[in-house]
């Protein structure tokens, strides 16, 4: 095990705004380029993961080699998962039986977000954090958060209650993982007009004992909060855009420090929001997206936004605007491998889903490549997840409709074996007929990871009032 790198491996509820959307392609310009096309891999025909009566959906995928990890959530039913040894062949339990359940009876179970990655855990370390009802002594039910944790490839798991408020929701959390160090923070606030606060949650000791919860960032709206771990390191990043991190390995926490100002522009509020992190030792690779200060090709909108630290988060370098000339810009996700880094971010003015690195990091002003599109244009897509286990290999997954104007969605994939340097031509993983793959309505309908040049992807299949979890892999 070695700090060479950490891969960002969280995932968060995003905000979904309902906007005009035009599907023009957006004007030619030196500032981005469409990508040079490379070989595909081939994946496997989807199978049905969850394969029961229940409405299965908001799968989490992870991986440690070619030990593979599907949580999901039926909602009252709970928190389930399959583990695969062989990269997807076969599963335990058989999608013949019924899944594991890993929640605890009662209640209804939300937004599961997992962890365990091989470079950063040791193998048959398996995290799994979820939302989960509560019902209190007066008869009220208050989400509260869990965590789950297994040192034995997911045969057997620990199940924890993280939070323990009567009065305030603990939602959408978030989790990372480095050696027996393991963290679980999430947003909780009075209600929906309120700022609320980022807590934490750690363990030293593989998930057998955890902290009580720490206000790590306050105040936050929103929360969207995410995490990435690396060594004794951990560095958190919240709505806003806020800032902390623990230089020891979750004991301490540094001071708030915002890394984005509040201002008003083209009639609006400047706000950053979406925020994602990614981390290799000392440099830390923040991103979000805001509205627009300055029009872009004659429209003004939202931009993708970052700021980097090569000193753990103790000072910055200018921000810097990652999105170039393309216009109204959302939902960004990074990945670090090392002082490499790499982004995906999804723009609404065509549909397109993007992707841009800035490699060999050695300033906190690093140069961006400019933006590639990786999707086809005139269809409705919906947002880019990004993965890389080794730097080298990269994909990234996205929901599409098959045509301009259709009900029937699919999975796509697109992938680099060359640092992001070309990409191969759209994939399409799901090849469905009829109903929704990888729909549009929240980010958590769908996730990967990915083991070198092997992929695996899991997303929310939904058809004629059914949800299931559908899986592939290359």
């Amino acid at each position: 095990m070695s700090e060479l790198s950490s891969v960002n491996q969280v995932r968060h509820k995003k905000i979904v705004f309902l906007v005009s959307i035009s599907f023009a392609l957006i004007l030619l310009s030196s500032s981005f380029s469409f990508v040079s096309f490379g070989a595909s891999p081939t994946f496997t025909p989807a199978i049905n993961l969850s394969n029961d009566a229940g409405m299965a959906t908001e799968p989490e995928v992870a991986n440690n080699g070619q030990n593979v990890y599907v949580a999901w959530t039926e909602g009252g039913a709970g928190i389930f998962f399959r583990e695969s040894p062989d990269g997807g062949v076969t599963w335990v339990p058989p999608v013949t039986s019924s899944a594991l359940k890993l929640s605890v009876s009662g209640g209804t179970s939300q937004f599961p977000v997992m962890y365990t990655q091989f470079e950063s855990v040791n193998s048959g370390d398996v995290y799994v954090a979820w939302s989960q009802s509560v019902t209190q002594a007066n008869g009220t039910r208050v989400l509260q958060a869990f965590v789950a944790a297994s040192t034995n490839n997911g045969q057997s798991f620990v199940t924890s209650q993280l939070s323990h408020n009567s009065t305030h929701t603990q939602i959408t959390p978030a989790i990372a993982a480095f050696g027996k160090n393991v963290y679980v923070a999430w947003y909780s606030a009075a209600n929906s007009t309120n700022d609320g606060s980022v807590y934490v949650s750690v363990s030293n000791n593989n998930g057998a004992s955890w902290s009580n919860p720490t206000d790590v960032i306050n105040p936050s709206t929103n929360g969207e909060e995410q995490i990435v771990a690396t060594g004794t390191r951990a560095y958190i990043i919240a709505d806003g855009i806020s800032f902390t991190g623990s230089m020891n390995s979750g004991k301490t926490w540094s001071a708030n420090m915002t890394l984005f100002s509040f201002v008003f522009s083209n009639g609006g509020a400047h706000f950053g929001r979406e925020p994602w992190i990614a981390a290799s030792g000392l440099t830390v690779f923040t991103t979000w997206n805001a509205n627009s200060t300055a029009t872009v090709n004659n429209q003004p909108g939202y931009q993708i936004y970052g700021r980097v630290s090569l000193d753990g988060g103790l000072t910055w370098g200018p921000n810097q605007t990652i999105s170039g000339a393309v216009n109204n810009d959302w939902e960004p996700e990074n990945v670090a491998f090392r002082n490499n880094a790499f982004l995906t971010f999804h723009s609404l003015s065509n549909q397109g889903i993007y992707v841009t690195s800035s490699k060999r990091v050695t300033s906190n002003t690093p140069t961006w490549s400019a933006p590639s599109l990786i999707s086809p244009t005139g269809r409705s897509s919906s947002f880019g997840h990004i993965f890389t286990s080794d730097g080298v290999n990269l994909f990234v997954m996205w929901g599409q409709a098959i045509s301009g104007g259709s009900a029937v969605w699919n999975a796509y994939v697109s992938f680099s074996s060359n640092r992001g340097t070309t990409w191969s031509s759209p994939i399409d993983i799901s090849n469905n007929a009829v109903g929704v793959a990888a729909g549009n309505q929240d980010v958590t309908l769908f996730a990967m990871s990915s083991n070198g040049a092997h992929c695996f992807a899991a997303w929310t299949f939904t058809n004629a009032g059914s949800t299931q979890i559908s899986f592939a892999s290359s």
